[in-house]
């Protein structure tokens, strides 16, 4: 199994906040424009941020940066295209909780189109899927600009089942630099570039994505460009079909650097032309470049009736580099920039005539905790055309699933049956090993009413092993902690929330496990028995509890990104949890959890809030107890007496959100 480690030496959160900021918050998920009806639709805040004017329920956005949130979850099904953003109003984050729980249905329309201009403006658009979208440019997403400074950042989405008549089934993208980031190209059909068409000036950095199922009915199955800089790194393409040329990807001019990738089974080929092929690559134009490293390029489909066919790479005319670590199938069409051999003197694997490799990888298929798709290496015994252990990736810190050595200093695991080539790593985007995936999540909170500085006298009473196993927690890990740290404060139960907090059902809870609570307000990872976290990248809500303390949820969501920190405060400063006076006031611009609260002792009772079953059945119980480790001991003294009744008399009838 594939793990995600959350090395929370620290589980903190920061929220950069900015003066010039509006946070927008989706309560709606109809598509309509009535401003009586007193919500917030996608299509009524779209039009908040773009004019920085009130939209029923949606706050108008500003000249910073507008973020837009979704407290429910489900589909949107437009009725016409959203409204063109047309820049220079402006920054646009648009955040979902995740491709799996909200889609964007264009049923027919073209969904996002981004026509800044000269306007220098920023778009992220994370954690969405953006399906059946029809127009002749763009079918789902189009983004034009003339600023070379202008960005699309896309990230933890799906966009699939569009179709543009013209070019860009999925994206048309023109000018500007342009990123996708863990996204999933899929099943979208376009006259030129059925998943993306991208040309003019600009940059695509195409990263850890797949590109899959995509179809044309001329050339560029998956990627079409022209004169724009394109960077593929750790992407899969897979089953693209285009009649004409280039199954995979079609470079007509520009830049293409393509490593540690995969493309394969993509099809080119309905003509009788030599020069209309290419079923994994197809490189023309003498104005091209073409880069390639560590990239499989294999098992890819002619179909054209011509009597010299090059099912995998067909280049003609660019500048073409190698530096080294691809595995070519068959090599015609591309004989003198991949001669034969086994290595060959570039160190690239390349089949020939007669002799053609098989990476030995497997079909596409989802790995655990991975959104993309990917065709994973083969082990045989004995080995034969293999791409494990084959590779470089020397500056390459993870795979496209996110796959690293447990140190996350690279990407490259040692399969010890096999003879390593260069440093261990496999060819392509995907390792064989299911080592760990990692990322760093940092979180702070505060208990109030233990002092400040938090108290440390539970040190001598407080058990070595996670205490959340009972109601109404009912937390099963076995977190230990070997020796109680010095500055361990508590145990606190961190969970991780995907969702809308305002869905009927609530936030769905993804996993948690237990950490100490450091007096510094950061979180200690247990060092015996703490299992990593297996978490799909995209965003989440986290949730803090305490044994005696009201819980805290995150007011905004979480990035979770391999190779990245989430950094999150939720003691210092407003806003930072989610519901009205969520956290209790201490001083200056600290804000702790509110405590007074011990659900544990209430029989039948799992409500999160202080009441007086806290004190009839839960200090009463405990009261005059000395010296151990007490539910109703609400300062964190090791004792239960006056002093804990007025704390909960300070809290009483205060109730949070808890999923």
């Amino acid at each position: 199994m594939q793990r995600v480690s959350i090395l929370c030496a620290a589980l903190v959160v920061f929220l950069v906040c900015s003066a010039a900021a509006t946070d927008i918050w989706v309560t709606d998920l109809t598509d309509n424009i009535d401003t009586s009806d007193g919500t917030c639709t996608l299509r009524e805040a779209l039009t908040a941020a773009s004019s920085n004017s009130a939209t029923d329920a949606c706050p108008a956005g500003s000249t910073g940066t507008d973020r837009i949130y979704f407290a429910r979850t489900g589909t949107i099904s437009l009725t016409n295209q959203l409204a063109t953003i047309n820049g220079g109003n402006g920054d646009l984050r648009i955040i979902g909780p995740g491709a799996g729980l909200l889609t964007i249905d264009g049923n027919g329309n073209r969904i996002f189109f981004f026509n800044l201009a000269s306007a220098q403006t920023d778009i992220t658009i994370r954690g969405v899927s953006i399906i059946d979208g029809s127009a002749s440019l763009g079918g789902c997403v189009r983004f034009d600009t003339s600023e070379p400074a202008s960005t699309l950042t896309i990230t933890d989405s799906v966009i699939e089942g569009c179709m543009a008549t013209s070019t860009g089934g999925g994206l048309r993208l023109t000018g500007g630099a342009v990123t996708l980031d863990r996204v999933v190209v899929r099943g979208n059909t376009g006259g030129i570039g059925g998943g993306v068409y991208v040309a003019g000036t600009g940059s695509l950095d195409l990263l850890n994505s797949t590109v899959s199922g995509n179809m044309t009915g001329t050339t560029g199955g998956g990627v079409w460009m022209q004169d724009a800089t394109v960077t593929i790194r750790r992407s899969t393409f897979s089953g693209n079909v285009a009649n004409l040329s280039g199954g995979g990807i079609t470079v007509v001019g520009g830049t293409l650097d393509l490593q540690h990738s995969t493309l394969t089974n993509n099809t080119a080929g309905a003509s009788t032309s030599d020069t209309s092929n290419g079923g994994g690559i197809r490189a023309s134009s003498g104005g091209s470049s073409l880069t390639m490293k560590n990239t499989i390029v294999a098992g890819n489909t002619d179909a054209t009736s011509a009597t010299t066919k090059a099912p995998d790479v067909r280049i003609v005319g660019p500048t073409f580099t190698t530096l080294g670590y691809n595995l070519i199938g068959l090599n015609t069409g591309a004989a003198s920039n991949f001669p034969g051999g086994t290595p060959n003197a570039n160190n690239d694997y390349a089949g020939f005539a007669g002799s053609t490799l098989t990476a030995n990888i497997g079909p596409l298929t989802s790995v655990a905790g991975a959104l993309t798709q990917v065709h994973e290496p083969q082990l045989t015994v004995p080995a034969s055309n293999t791409v494990i252990d084959a590779g470089a990736c020397q500056l390459e810190a993870f795979d496209q699933v996110g796959r690293t050595r447990a140190d996350r200093s690279r990407r490259a695991y040692d399969e010890p049956t096999l003879p390593d080539v260069l440093d261990d790593c496999d060819i392509g985007a995907v390792e064989y090993s299911p080592v760990v995936k990692d990322f760093d999540l940092s979180l702070s909170v505060q208990l109030a009413g233990a002092g400040l500085p938090m108290s440390l006298a539970l040190q001598s009473v407080m058990p070595a092993s996670q205490p959340y196993t009972s109601d109404p927690w009912l937390y099963l890990g076995t977190e230990t902690f070997s020796a109680i740290p010095a500055d361990m404060v508590d145990w606190v139960y961190v969970e991780f929330w995907r969702g809308g907090p305002e869905d009927a059902s609530g936030l769905t809870r993804a996993t948690g496990r237990a950490y100490g609570l450091r007096q510094n307000r950061f979180l200690l990872t247990p060092d015996s028995n703490f299992d990593p976290l297996v978490l799909e990248p995209g965003v989440y809500y986290v949730s803090v509890k305490h044994r005696n303390h009201l819980p805290v949820l995150s007011a905004t969501p979480v990035l979770v990104s391999w190779g990245a920190t989430a950094f999150r405060e939720l003691a210092i400063g407003d806003d930072l949890t989610y519901g009205l006076n969520s956290r209790q006031f201490i001083g200056g611009s600290l804000k702790g959890m509110w405590p007074g609260n011990a659900p544990g002792l209430r029989l039948g009772d799992e409500a999160f809030g202080a009441e007086a079953r806290d004190v009839l059945e839960g200090w009463l119980s405990q009261y005059k107890q000395t010296a151990g480790y007490y539910l109703a001991d609400f300062d964190l003294d090791t004792d239960v007496d006056e002093t804990d009744f007025l704390i909960w008399l300070a809290s009483n009838g205060r109730f949070v959100y808890e999923p």
